[in-house]
Parts: structure tokens; sequence; C-alpha cells
């Protein structure tokens, strides 16, 4: 009969962050790395590595503030969300639906994860070149900074096709330019306020 080490006893065999493996969250370094190369075949290996290294270290790093936020958690999902969270750091767009199937992880369960990482670390997400800022309302001028706040103002306001609204349907001022669009927006309107 073979017994533990005193070590894995204590630990409870927990993997060691030395061997390569994030501690308690079992996601070795060579798992992340295979993951991001498979994800991003188009980048540079280099830059491929230093986000499989950064996603790493993010993953120790919060685990080393905060055991007990990854109690529970399937190491998939912390995964893809250091993932995520490495590329944007790294200013690499990685689509989260590409990674969440990579690794059977809902999109909610990732941006959880992204929004516990970024907590417990303080980090924030960098802005990917070429986003916009800025959404304002066809109606009252009103800017909004993300485009689902402008979709809750124009719900509260009565305007129905708020859920057919997309980036790309604005320029680069953020100014409404999709005319079907905004049509439909002025009848919700007209029929609203009876006019």
């Amino acid at each position: 009969m073979v017994r533990a080490s005193p070590t894995a006893r204590k630990t409870g065999g927990r993997p060691d962050a030395r061997r390569g493996v994030s501690p308690l969250v079992r996601v070795p370094r060579e798992r992340i790395r295979e993951t991001v190369l498979a994800l991003l075949p188009d980048v540079d290996q280099a830059v491929a590595e230093g986000i499989a290294e950064r996603a790493a270290k993010l993953i120790a790093s919060a685990y080393e503030r905060d055991r007990l936020a990854f109690s529970g958690r399937k190491p998939s999902g912390t995964m893809a969300s250091a993932i995520y969270l490495a590329g944007r750091m790294e200013k690499v767009k990685i689509n989260q639906s590409k990674i969440g199937e990579a690794l059977s992880v809902s999109g909610p369960t990732l941006r959880t994860g992204v929004r516990r990482i970024k907590n417990l670390l303080g980090t924030e997400i960098p802005k990917l070149p070429g986003r916009r800022e800025r959404y304002v309302c066809p109606l009252c001028g009103e800017a909004f900074a993300n485009l689902n706040d402008l979709r809750i103002h124009l719900l509260r306001k009565g305007i129905k096709p708020t859920s057919a609204l997309r980036v790309r349907m604005f320029d680069d001022d953020g100014i409404l330019v999709d005319k079907e669009i905004l049509e439909k927006m002025k009848r919700s309107l007209r029929r609203r306020t009876g006019d």
C-alpha cells in the first residue's frame, strides 16, 4: 500500500504551483497554453504564449487573494475567465463564445469569473481599439457609455425595437444611422403618445 507524503496529506493532495499547476483550481499551465494556441491560430506564437502565461498568473494571484472565491467552481470556468481577461490585457480580441465553446463554459459563467478575478485583483479590462464609448439616444439626445444602457433607457420610454440595436448601426460619434430602426422607434413613440 502506497501512502501519501505528509505534504500531500496536509494539502489534501492538491496540485502545487511549483509543478506548473495553478493551486487548488487544478488548471495545468500546459492546458491553458494548448487552449490559447487552439483559440488563436492566427496570432503570433509568442503573443499566445504571453496570454497563456498571464492567464496562469491571474488564476494563481486570484487564488492567493481569496481561496474561498474558487470553492465549488469548475476549473474550466476559471480557466476560461482568465484566458479572456489575459487576452484583453494583451489587447488581443478573443471571442467569449469561442472560449466558452472550447472549454464547455457558458457566457454568463465566463463573465462572472472575469468579474470575480477583476474584483479580487483590482484590475481593469482595457478597452479594445476601435470600441465605441458613446451611444446617443435618437429621441432625446442623452449619451450613454454602452449600448445596453441605451437599450434600458429606450425600454423605460416604452420604445420597443431596442433588442434589434447593434453596434454597427451607429456611426463613430455614437449617432444611430440605421434608417429602418430609427423609423420603427419613431412609430413606436407615436403609437405610445397617440400622435
